[in-house]
């Protein structure tokens, strides 16, 4: 009797589990309410940004929001889901949101952007973005623009441990603080670069249609490649293999674009310029495609990698093998073999750097740890560099401050302070400038 009662329990137990993990998130339905609870009972509160009919926001909606481990992990905060269009769900639940009506779900919208976001003028905010308040409601952290469930783990336990030091969680492998995380604030609306609308995308197509000149042009051109329109993807691709682009030298400035600002499954246009005959592009083309990190392009850029003949090329084609091949476990042997081989100390740097990018938390300690206490000066820069892009702070914040106190060359000793910074929650565009030094580049990383 006692076993069947026990099943039975189980059994229950795993019904209630698998309902909640389908059901998703709870969320809220009053920004005041949540703000007052969130202080009575010390709380952290999380507040998701959302829009429709754009992909990076259907999916955190359709995934994100459902995942078990993230839904486990935001049953220890209280949730906020903003959105200012109407689903017409009436006072049903929202079929977007889930649990709270499209009319709460605007008035929350409507208070967080007046009381803890920074609108543009016209008063658009980043969306999709993710913020963290603490119980008073003072923003802990936030990430503007997509975010990978990975990541936003990482999120919910650096939240819910400035609150409370003692909250027992593993972070999984892959767990680690986004490249567009700022810590302590949100990111002003002033500063986001808004896709076109559909509408807009059919306008400025229509106008080159009609003959206007490209080089007229270039703005609202550049603004395509923003967009996730299947329109504006053929265009740009036909554009790349245009004579006018190449004989114009507007190329490299394409490419280049496409790193900074396409959704990620443009690589394939990247992935056409690795066998360019120009060192220019190819190099360009390796950085779009390290900003992109698809997984799907990297057995292009490894086979670019073998065949690359120009070390300043090759750098760069490793730092795009990390990002794209961040979850892939042959890459943290690809950049220790790197690191240990390879003839001239700019590669070898572009190996600890490229070690930032992996999913793989252990790979990248066994890499970067020793090369904090190298002999070469470069290799404990280069090293403290990637360890401030990972935000691993539990993990190497006294590491990086010993290594500080004892580094007797000035200057490096200067790059250890910058990283220890950064790993405390300053901007990691801080620390880009100085490793990409290291690694002989040129090349600005700038996605947003």
């Amino acid at each position: 009797m006692r076993c069947t009662r026990v099943l039975s329990a189980f059994v229950a137990l795993v019904a209630f589990v698998g309902a909640a993990s389908a059901a998703g998130i709870e969320w809220q339905p009053s920004f005041d309410d949540v703000l007052a609870r969130a202080k009575a009972e010390k709380k952290v509160v999380f507040i998701a940004v959302n829009m429709d009919r754009e992909r990076a926001n259907d999916r955190l909606v359709a995934d994100h929001y459902k995942d078990a481990t993230l839904v486990k992990l935001a049953s220890h905060t209280l949730n906020l889901f903003c959105s200012r269009f109407d689903h017409a769900s009436g006072e049903k639940p929202c079929p977007r949101a889930g649990s709270v009506a499209c009319s709460a779900h605007m008035a929350v919208e409507k208070a967080v952007r007046a009381k803890i976001l920074k609108p543009a003028d016209g008063g658009d905010v980043v969306s999709p973005q993710h913020v963290f308040l603490d119980p008073d409601g003072k923003v802990i952290l936030s990430v503007q623009y997509e975010i990978s469930k990975a990541e936003l783990e990482w999120c919910f336990v650096t939240a819910l441990r400035r609150v409370d030091p003692a909250f027992v969680w593993t972070l999984s492998g892959g767990a680690r603080a986004p490249r567009r995380l700022v810590m302590d604030g949100v990111v002003s609306g002033e500063a986001m670069e808004q896709a076109p609308t559909k509408q807009e995308v059919e306008q400025i197509l229509e106008r080159l249609k009609r003959g206007e000149p490209a080089r007229e042009m270039r703005e609202e051109i550049l603004r395509l490649f923003k967009s996730d329109d299947p329109r504006a993807k053929e265009y740009v691709g036909n554009l790349l293999s245009s004579k006018a682009a190449n004989r114009e030298n507007w190329i490299t400035i394409l490419v280049h674009e496409l790193g900074r600002s396409s959704p990620q499954d443009w690589s394939e246009l990247a992935v056409r310029f690795l066998e360019d005959a120009r060192i220019e592009v190819r190099a360009e083309a390796a950085v779009a495609l390290e900003q992109l990190a698809d997984p799907k392009s990297l057995a292009d850029v490894t086979k670019a990698f073998k065949r690359e003949k120009e070390d300043s090329v090759k750098r760069e084609l490793l730092r795009a093998i990390a990002s794209t091949g961040r979850a892939d476990k042959k890459t943290a042997a690809t950049l220790t073999e790197q690191f240990t081989k390879a003839k001239d100390e700019a590669t070898r740097c572009a190996a600890l750097i490229g070690a930032a990018a992996l999913e793989d938390a252990k790979a990248a300690r066994a890499l970067l740890e020793p090369a904090l206490a190298n002999d070469l000066a470069a290799f404990r820069s280069a090293a403290a560099c990637a360890l401030a892009i990972r935000r691993d702070r539990e993990a190497h914040e006294a590491m990086l401050d010993a290594a500080a106190l004892k580094e007797p060359d000035p200057s490096t000793k200067s790059t250890l302070e910058a990283a220890l910074k950064v790993l405390r929650g300053g901007d990691v565009a801080k620390i880009d400038e100085t490793a990409n030094t290291l690694c002989g580049s040129t090349i600005v990383r700038d996605r947003k």
